[in-house]
């Protein structure tokens, strides 16, 4: 039996939906930049098919309200760089970098200039693209080739965005204004449960604004969404209609956690990066809002830090890291390695090196907020003794047990096994991960503390979020 939310939903939208100047302000600052793209493009002689403002500011339409992000797409004529296309794959990568950063130093700067824009910088994803502020909007100018949607279900793309500009045609033709309004109550769900893109404090990863779109596009509308979100685990979600035991068959989606393939690209799993803990977190963020639908589950609330009382009752089983950024790196770039440095500590944490059980099972997260950053770990365990055993192989295995007592003379037999002792050397977390990050480096970041509970804003939220929302729900996905 489905719920009645029409009521909530109104007073949501009348608080999510941007204003008539908000869209005029955001309409202004993109057709300038257009406007100037296109005037530069033309002395420069460069072809183009088209410059569009992509995104939920642009055609789409699906953009929250306070939206300050704009992405404007050149679209080039792919037989233009049919010499280049050619190219063995890493040579064609090559040029196709350069020719793009060519076009960003040729055409796109020089139109961010004319604009006086700030913060005018060259940022890397698959290829180089231009990032610029101006006033309150942050500008990602992009370039692209310009495919049709039988094109990317034919060949796939050329450059990994060349699939944004037919997933905004997608959603911009086939979404009523109903179901942009759906989008963005979906988003702003995703957004106020920590667990939207790459400002996920849930999982290192959550839902993408296109993903939302597409959940809308397939299941119609948000309570269709809601009542189906459960499944997605179990039941791909697939605009190509294969058998879900055949999707899960595909070898490039065995290891991911939930799959939602791209409308224009049957092997592409728009998922993919989305973390399990935000899925499953947002599972049950949805299983308690339909139990007692209320507007607080769409509003994104304030991380209420710990009270001195809460942080004495913690133990010392938490260790946070806090770092601060330079500016001088995309946040992204930082989030992602931060994130790699946190996969090494679990597995020092969590193992000895003979593979033996250490601090027992290790969760992490990452919090970050203006320029710092907290990265706060969590053991089961702590103050571990100073010496642990470690099993060699079964007795009757007598050329293994020679060579294990001749690398282990204080061995010992135990249930059909030979043992050893080893001295432990790190017996506290604290030493463990003290010693390991002095020798860490991370272009564009400093460590600036570590301790137990954290110092600066962005360590303490994160241990707020590690203790209030990502260990219960730990806790509950063990019971399942």
């Amino acid at each position: 039996m489905g719920i009645d939310i029409s009521n909530l939903k109104n007073k949501l939208l009348a608080k999510l939906v941007p204003t008539e100047s908000e869209q005029l302000n955001i309409k202004k600052i993109t057709d300038l930049f257009i406007s100037s793209l296109k005037e530069i493009t033309s002395y420069q002689g460069l072809n183009y098919v088209f410059i569009e403002s992509q995104g939920s500011t642009g055609k789409k339409q699906t953009n929250l309200t306070s939206a300050s992000d704009i992405d404007i797409f050149i679209g080039l004529k792919k037989e233009d760089y049919s010499h280049i296309l050619k190219l063995e794959k890493r040579e064609k990568k090559e040029k196709i970098d350069q020719l793009f950063l060519d076009i960003i130093n040729n055409i796109f700067i020089l139109a961010a200039k004319k604009l006086k824009c700030e913060k005018i910088r060259i940022f890397y994803a698959e290829h180089p693209y231009l990032n610029v502020k101006k006033g309150i909007y942050d500008i990602d100018i992009v370039g692209c080739f310009a495919l049709s949607k039988e094109e990317l279900l034919k060949d796939g793309p050329i450059t990994a965005v060349d699939r944004t500009p037919v997933h905004t045609d997608i959603i911009s033709k086939n979404l009523t204004n109903n179901q942009k309004n759906d989008v963005r109550l979906l988003k702003s769900f995703f957004k106020g449960n920590y667990a939207y893109g790459d400002t996920c404090s849930i999982g290192q990863f959550g839902f993408t604004g296109f993903s939302a779109e597409v959940l809308i596009l397939y299941f119609e509308n948000l309570e269709n969404t809601f009542q189906n979100f459960n499944f997605i685990r179990k039941k791909p979600i697939d605009f190509f209609n294969r058998d879900t035991k055949a999707l899960l068959n595909i070898p490039r989606f065995k290891n991911d956690y939930i799959i939602i393939v791209d409308p224009t690209d049957r092997k592409r799993n728009i998922a993919s990066s989305i973390s399990r803990r935000a899925y499953e977190y947002i599972n049950h963020q949805i299983f308690e809002f339909l139990k007692s639908p209320s507007e607080d589950f769409f509003i994104k609330q304030p991380i209420r830090m710990l009270s001195d009382d809460e942080l004495s009752k913690l133990g010392s089983n938490y260790y946070v890291l806090e770092f601060k950024s330079g500016d001088t790196v995309h946040y992204t770039e930082l989030r992602d390695k931060l994130y790699s440095l946190g996969k090494k500590i679990k597995t020092l944490l969590e193992k000895e090196s003979t593979g033996e059980p250490k601090f027992g099972k290790c969760t992490y997260t990452l919090y970050y907020e203006d320029y710092y950053y907290g990265l706060v770990f969590h053991c089961s365990k702590n103050n571990l003794s100073s010496i642990y055993q470690r099993k060699g192989p079964p007795v009757q295995l007598k050329e293994h047990v020679e060579q294990f007592k001749e690398k282990n003379p204080n061995f010992f037999i135990k249930n059909g096994f030979i043992w050893t002792e080893i001295n432990r050397k790190y017996v506290i977390l604290s030493q463990l991960i003290r010693d390991f990050v002095k020798k860490v480096q991370i272009k564009g970041l400093n460590l600036i503390n570590q301790s137990s509970i954290g110092v600066h804003k962005a360590g303490k939220k994160a241990l707020t979020i590690l203790h209030k929302k990502i260990l219960p729900l730990e806790d509950k996905l063990k019971k399942l």
